[in-house]
């Protein structure tokens, strides 16, 4: 029996029309109706008496949603700013923070390719030399391993809490607490986690994820938050005045939807979720779980035994040897390629080429019924390559 079944079914009452069985929330989630209608109310005000008098008119709204941040990560309100994405706000977090020259970072091979990609660019124009982390077989950290960097020396952490190609939750608690042990500070990138795992008591020294995804809120924003010694001493500003005032009222919405569900039942039906999807598609048809089947999340990277290229950032593509996982985005794989490949797919049937029919036929067990506020994402464009590259 799944736990809190009341969240689903107030998660479908609250969700705005969609056409779709709709497993991006990796991606970009559907918002409710409330969070709708907030956004078009705010451009319709917007319209009427101009975008500066709109947000003033809204200003107090605007500062519900940076307490409301501040909550989901257990800062003050001050330590929120908004950006347009996770990457913009992973960048210019960096570009901000007070690096002695030849700083060693701590990064993982799982990060985001913006990510690493912009620490390799850290290293060109200011001599920080990124230290890869060591993680076991399925991407979690080895906080044996991190102890021993540590000791070696780090200036900075910055992980992601959890991958956005393979839905393995880090121990940020424990990774944190060694971190601060030594006086290394952490910036964690929640752009896959915040909305789905409960992120209280984690204690990261700085924040950052976009609206669109697992907190359902509108795309064009999100937050970077930074506790204090850190918030003072960065170099920059975070935040623009100029931005997306519809968007930032409208994750708002999704916030306080969020918090009256309640963070930790929200993450505990979601991890269940995610657990029943992948012990029922591991192995159908062909198809294959990258994850352990009961990690506490509601991410499932699928493959296929007959597909085992998939597009890199340069859009090459190797060529295939058979039997070999991996995933694939929508973009590298059509319906039709995949079906001229031999992979079961049925675009009457699924919101995603990854879906197998055996999965969804009436006669088989039905698909995971979406949860309160979340899908369970099981969709390879999600798991694999949820934004396209360059932004989330």
């Amino acid at each position: 029996m799944l736990p809190h079944g009341e969240l689903g079914r107030a998660w479908r009452d609250a969700r705005a029309a969609c056409r779709v069985v709709h497993l991006d929330a990796a991606g970009c989630s559907c918002p409710s109706q409330a969070t709708f209608d907030t956004v078009v109310g705010h451009l319709q005000r917007e319209v009427e008496i101009g975008g500066y008098a709109a947000e003033t008119e809204a200003a107090a709204r605007i500062e519900e949603t940076r307490a409301a941040i501040g909550r989901l990560v257990g800062l003050a309100p001050e330590a929120v700013s908004f950006t347009a994405n996770a990457s913009k706000a992973f960048a210019d977090l960096l570009s901000a923070w007070p690096l002695p020259e030849g700083a060693r970072i701590g990064v993982l091979a799982s990060d985001f390719a913006t990510n690493r990609a912009f620490v390799d660019v850290l290293a060109a124009r200011r001599g920080v030399e990124p230290m890869s982390l060591p993680a076991d077989a399925a991407g979690r950290v080895n906080l044996d391993g991190v102890a021993a960097a540590l000791r070696e020396g780090l200036d900075l952490v910055a992980v992601p809490h959890v991958a956005s190609h393979r839905g393995v939750v880090q121990p940020a608690a424990a990774l944190t607490a060694l971190c601060h042990e030594r006086g290394v500070p952490v910036v964690l990138d929640a752009a896959q986690s915040a909305g789905q795992v409960d992120l209280a008591g984690i204690g990261a020294d700085a924040w950052l994820a976009p609206s669109r995804k697992w907190l359902r809120g509108p795309r064009g924003v999100g937050f970077v938050a930074v506790a204090e010694p850190w918030r003072t001493r960065l170099d920059a500003p975070l935040e623009a005045k100029e931005g997306p005032i519809a968007a930032r009222l409208g994750l708002g919405v999704a916030l306080r939807e969020m918090e009256a569900a309640g963070a930790g039942r929200v993450a505990e039906r979601i991890a269940a979720l995610g657990t029943l999807a992948r012990r029922r598609l591991d192995g159908l048809d062909g198809w294959r779980v990258g994850e352990p089947l009961d990690e506490p999340f509601g991410l499932a990277r699928t493959c296929h035994h007959l597909i085992h290229t998939k597009m890199v950032h340069t859009g090459q593509r190797r060529r295939p040897r058979p039997g070999r996982f991996a995933g694939f985005s929508e973009n590298a794989y059509s319906l039709r390629n995949l079906r001229n490949r031999g992979v079961p797919c049925d675009p009457s049937r699924h919101a995603s080429p990854c879906w197998p029919p055996s999965f969804c036929s009436p006669e088989a067990p039905r698909a995971p019924t979406p949860l309160a506020r979340r899908t369970a994402t099981t969709s390879g464009r999600a798991a694999t390559t949820a934004p396209a590259a360059g932004e989330r």
